[in-house]
């Protein structure tokens, strides 16, 4: 059974990330979903809640599965006996970060292996959602609609 493993802060959880999940599900028999704990990003939301928007909008994809961690993403595909990484990228500026943190990896986890793939459509970074967000705009169309409904429950 192949797993693989796309990881990321998730703040929030957004249409490109499931764009991403959405397709490595059809090439991985098993997608973990791992929402970092990234307290050094100083993330708009909790570790708890971006686990939870995550959850919400790959709901009905069978064999995704959301799990959190804090430390070394190596150390985390090491405790789940997965050697596949999937990472999303939107412009060249991407691939460049990408690939360098690939390199770092692959230096802690020789046996490690990157599936890229590239965004369909426009995909703004989370930081403009966040900014959205937090001024009040209508970020509806760079999240899933219950995903959105969760946001407003929060009351940011």
């Amino acid at each position: 059974m192949k797993s693989c493993v796309f990881a990321g802060t998730f703040d929030p959880f957004s249409n490109g990330h499931l764009d991403v999940a959405v397709r490595a599900a059809k090439m991985f028999d098993s997608v973990i979903i791992a929402v970092s704990d990234s307290a050094e990003k100083k993330p708009m939301f909790p570790l708890a809640d971006r686990a939870e928007m995550a959850r919400l909008a790959c709901a009905d994809i069978k064999n995704v599965r959301v799990m959190t961690f804090a430390g070394l993403l190596v150390d985390f595909l090491r405790e789940n006996k997965v050697n596949y990484l999937v990472r999303g990228l939107r412009t060249s500026i991407d691939f460049e970060y990408e690939n360098t943190l690939f390199e770092v990896y692959k230096s802690q986890m020789p046996e490690i292996e990157c599936a890229f793939f590239m965004a369909k459509g426009k995909h703004i970074q989370g930081a403009f959602i966040r900014e959205l967000i937090s001024f009040g705009g209508d970020f509806s169309s760079y999240v899933q609609k219950n995903v959105k409904k969760y946001i407003e429950s929060k009351k940011i």
